[in-house]
């Protein structure tokens, strides 16, 4: 059950973990797609096509920027990282939800993410959790330090979707078995 609400640091590093993970798992994906839509002009292809019209030795930035909007670079790159993170949305909200509230790296370190009525968390509260994460971040990730003054720990994400994060009480999370693993070790 619950002991405690879950530290900013827990959070962070579970976060961390689970951002990880989801870039490793889409990387191979995202290049295919981004060999797709670019049809192999990536900015390197694209430089040097401009160097080998240019005889000096120096860029014009002007021209490099020309050359992106002709390939309609920065737009494509945007695509691709609204797919990514919509993607990634996907799969945390299929994780917070199917998952009882609990992502591989919540689950290595014991949090859990909780509805504010102590019922498990629901679709929408998940979505809007995904939503406010961009809004806890964009201001110097101002809406996740905040939490610190909180009495329950709470980021603006959490506010947003009605939810906290707690420490799930039992003896030992893997994390922190790892973690006095290598204390013995350093001894």
């Amino acid at each position: 059950m619950i002991s405690k609400y879950s530290s900013i640091s827990k959070r962070v590093i579970a976060t961390s973990i689970d951002f990880i993970l989801i870039s490793v798992i889409l990387t191979p994906f995202m290049q295919v797609l981004e060999r797709f839509i670019y049809k192999d002009k990536n900015i390197l292809k694209i430089i040097e096509e401009i160097s080998s019209d240019i005889q000096s030795d120096t860029i014009d930035s002007g021209l490099l920027i020309d050359k992106l909007v002709e390939y309609n670079f920065f737009l494509k790159y945007i695509s691709i990282q609204i797919i990514f993170f919509a993607i990634s949305g996907i799969i945390l909200v299929f994780l917070w939800k199917n998952c009882t509230g609990m992502t591989p790296g919540k689950w290595l370190l014991g949090c859990k993410i909780i509805s504010n009525s102590e019922q498990p968390i629901t679709y929408k509260q998940c979505f809007a959790r995904y939503i406010g994460y961009f809004i806890s971040t964009m201001p110097l990730f101002l809406g996740i330090f905040l939490s610190i003054f909180d009495s329950k720990k709470r980021c603006w994400h959490d506010r947003i979707s009605n939810t906290y994060v707690c420490q799930l009480n039992h003896d030992f999370t893997l994390f922190e078995k790892i973690r006095d693993k290598i204390k013995k070790i350093f001894k």
